[in-house]
């Protein structure tokens, strides 16, 4: 057939199969056709040795296609094959139609057309539940679906095999469009069970990521923090190192404390994974807490040539909060704010009373996070794509940090940024964090 529109997953149709065995052919003219074949195909796929998930996955898929060739084109016909595949075995179902064709195949397949009858979903989501899917139309002449699963077997059926098979097809099958629904309930059972072991077996494999990064980070903490702290020793004595020495010295001091902050950025992460951090919550003066971060960040702005502006409402008074915890996110926020702002920029902080919540403000001119980048900002080791003005380093944890110590206080954390104008990442914290949220 000469298509107009061609798409395929894997080897082209076209391309003469290795050895095809036909098992089944069926007639699809209206929708309790498409239960008998669906009901065929299930046990097809069975008497090949298709595990139950990969047989809802196929019957799923061949469903959403019969039904597009009764509903669009008047019906079409089925043909059920095994055939090898570069040497691996198939179980190939071929859906053809006479139908009108699909016109937007390219954006369909790309998910860029929706037709009001939904046929792009359909079609998108068939492709998705199969190994092999190749589809090919054509304006008036039709359109033909290849659906394909690998087998796990080592050829083609033997010749016994393909007898029981076509024997079992030949039988009519039940027709009851109520039993085909109570058997796909039961497939989905079925599958729903396999998942939630699979998800109890990942939850385990979890923990003991965790459980393992909590004490290799631990381990490591003991030893990084004795180079650092012999570093500042031997940085002291500046009357007997060379200035070779003393550079040297200085990547070494300056590594040392990258690794140490990773470190320790693993295992607040791991801590708060694990639920492992009481919060110690207190009535703080917000103007004195933010006049101590200011003490704590100047120096940096300074030496880098940024403006730091504190703007705190009058009425702002006290809060419930772990001065210390709160401290770790603002030093965090402002730190990025000047890893990625250029001299001359100013950094503001502003706060404000909103109803019952106290919303803090970090604001910078710097280069701002791409659109992109922002979906999957606060995810643990996810960075921006934007680099440093001074190829600053970071941990790829520092956000995500922020946002779980902010849930644990009942609060939340938000960003807004522009690229070239800067960013606005936004703290809001409840007045009585009663209801704290897990991080």
């Amino acid at each position: 057939m000469t298509s107009a529109y061609s798409a395929s997953d894997t080897a082209d149709r076209d391309d003469p199969p290795e050895k095809e065995i036909t098992l089944l052919q069926a007639s699809i003219q209206s929708e309790q056709d498409v239960v008998t074949l669906r009901q065929k195909a299930r046990a097809l796929a069975g008497e090949v040795g298709l595990g139950v998930q990969k047989q809802t996955w196929l019957t799923t898929a061949l469903s959403e296609i019969a039904r597009n060739a009764v509903s669009y084109a008047g019906g079409g016909d089925a043909e059920f094959v095994m055939r090898l595949r570069d040497g691996q075995p198939f179980l190939d179902v071929h859906i053809r139609d006479h139908g009108p064709g699909i016109p937007h195949l390219s954006q369909v397949l790309s998910g860029n057309y929706r037709s009001r009858s939904g046929t792009g979903k359909g079609v998108l989501g068939a492709r998705r539940l199969v190994d092999h899917f190749h589809i090919e139309s054509a304006p008036h002449v039709g359109t033909t679906v290849t659906l394909g699963v690998a087998v796990a077997a080592t050829g083609l059926p033997t010749p016994d095999l393909i007898r029981r098979i076509r024997q079992t097809m030949a039988s009519p099958g039940p027709g009851s469009v109520f039993e085909d629904l109570t058997r796909q309930n039961q497939e989905l059972i079925r599958v729903q069970e396999e998942l939630a072991a699979k998800n109890d077996a990942l939850q385990r494999l979890s923990e003991e990521k965790d459980r393992f990064i909590g004490m290799a980070a631990h381990d490591l903490r003991g030893p990084i923090t004795n180079i650092v702290g012999f570093c500042d020793l031997l940085a002291s004595d500046t009357e007997t190192l060379s200035k070779e020495q003393a550079d040297y010295l200085s990547v070494i001091r300056s590594a040392s404390r990258h690794m140490l902050h990773l470190i320790d950025d693993l295992l607040d992460i791991n801590r708060l994974n694990t639920g492992r951090i009481d919060l110690s919550l207190r009535d703080n003066d917000v103007g004195a807490f933010l006049r101590q971060v200011e003490r704590l960040v100047k120096p940096s702005c300074t030496l880098k040539g940024i403006g730091l502006a504190f703007d705190v409402a009058l009425d702002t008074g006290t809060v419930i909060f772990d001065a210390d915890r709160l401290e770790q996110v603002m030093l965090n926020l402002i730190g990025n704010a000047v890893k990625f702002s250029e001299t001359g920029t100013t950094i503001t902080v502003s706060v404000r009373r909103e109803s019952r919540d106290v919303l803090i403000v970090v604001a910078d001119q710097g280069l701002g996070i791409p659109e992109g980048d922002l979906p999957g900002i606060f995810e643990p080791f996810r960075r921006s794509t934007t680099r440093a003005t001074r190829n600053e380093q970071g941990t790829g944890l520092g956000l995500a940090i922020c946002r779980s110590l902010m849930r644990l206080h009942g609060g939340e954390i938000s960003v807004e940024s522009t690229v070239g104008v800067g960013s606005r990442f936004s703290l809001r914290l409840p007045q009585h964090p009663v209801e704290v949220r897990q991080a």
